[in-house]
């Protein structure tokens, strides 16, 4: 067995994972824990210098409040280490809240003697929603990364192991992120930030309302929010029911998604979609896509949309920043590289 300790220093979570990686290919999460970093009441994010200071502070009293132990006596053929070391696998792209992680992992790997896997943070987020969720023969989707900084759609190629071959954006927000547009309207309605969660309770109490907020056009694969951001910061200057206000907000997140879907199963010949990120744990957000459809044999893993495609949700639990998809990748590329298991290619 291969053993894997991720690490993943996100601009909102400090996090480690423990993987196992079988001779057969199965993965298995052995612990996964994590802290969200400190933000003050009505402010709506940190900057990068208080946020890799908080990460600095929290990677020891994460491990130690983690449970995870490795002692050499685990019974493991082998040990690995991985870690985020950028937002996004693209060239160029950089945050310094990640370097709390890569340093505190090159320690880990030299103190250690074993080797140290470098991926980005939202290669970590497909890996952790495909998770015992994804069939191992869907080979070519398009993964929608929703978090409180990002918005994306992805084009994934992977192998029949599971390993991203590559991961190319072809679609998303050009202004704010979904997570942006929730926290900002729930941080301005009193809610704490993160505000994600609470809008997301409060929303499934509430009902559309199709005279509030206008629909989402689109330009391609690409959309816009801030409009609809601002109208929702009008509105809640008025006495607008939150809930209601909330839900639809929800439902014009709804439409947009399956706008995109549609026009990217045409365009890309794929019928495989996959939610990943913080925002793709929204309840609301599931049931209104699954909305358009019928849910799966296992309806907490997605639906069937009425036009075909199918629409992969992680578990609600590894949907948020975490370094579990961080672990499970390097698991997979020591064991390829080790010649550990068969592989297909």
């Amino acid at each position: 067995m291969i053993r894997c300790l991720g690490v993943d220093t996100s601009n909102y979570r400090t996090s480690v994972a423990l993987t196992e990686y079988a001779e057969n290919g199965s993965m298995r999460i052995v612990n996964a824990y994590g802290k969200l970093l400190d933000v003050k009441a009505g402010e709506r994010g940190l900057r990068q210098s208080a946020a890799l200071f908080q990460q600095v502070k929290n990677l020891p009293l994460v491990f130690r409040n983690s449970g995870i132990r490795i002692d050499g006596s685990d019974g493991s053929d082998s040990l690995c280490v991985a870690c985020s070391t950028k937002p996004r696998p693209e060239k160029g792209s950089y945050m310094p809240v990640f370097l709390a992680g890569e340093s505190f992992a090159m320690s880990l790997g030299s103190v250690l003697n074993v080797p140290v896997y470098r991926f980005s943070h939202q290669e970590g987020h497909i890996a952790a929603a495909a998770y015992d969720r994804l069939p191992s023969d869907v080979r070519h989707l398009a993964a929608f990364h929703f978090s409180g900084g990002t918005t994306e759609m992805l084009l994934v190629n992977r192998n029949a192991d599971g390993q991203l071959l590559s991961v190319r954006k072809i679609g998303g927000t050009l202004d704010l992120s979904f997570g942006q547009l929730l926290d900002r309207v729930g941080v301005l309605a009193g809610i704490h930030f993160p505000a994600g969660r609470e809008l997301d309770q409060i929303a499934a109490s509430g009902s559309e309302d199709k005279t509030l907020i206008p629909k989402i056009h689109t330009d391609g694969l690409y959309w816009n929010v801030s409009g609809i951001e601002t109208k929702a910061e009008r509105l809640l200057q008025t006495n607008i029911n939150l809930s209601v206000l909330s839900r639809t907000l929800f439902e014009r997140m709804g439409e947009v998604i399956l706008s995109v879907i549609k026009e990217a199963s045409e365009k890309f010949d794929v019928e495989d979609f996959l939610f990943s990120g913080g925002v793709s744990q929204s309840q609301t957000l599931r049931q209104v896509l699954g909305n358009h459809g019928t849910r799966m044999t296992d309806p907490e893993k997605g639906a069937v949309l009425r036009s075909g495609q199918k629409l992969w949700f992680g578990r609600p639990e590894l949907c948020g920043d975490n370094a579990v998809g961080i672990s499970l990748l390097g698991g997979q590329r020591h064991a390829a590289e080790t010649g550990f298991c068969h592989t297909a290619e």
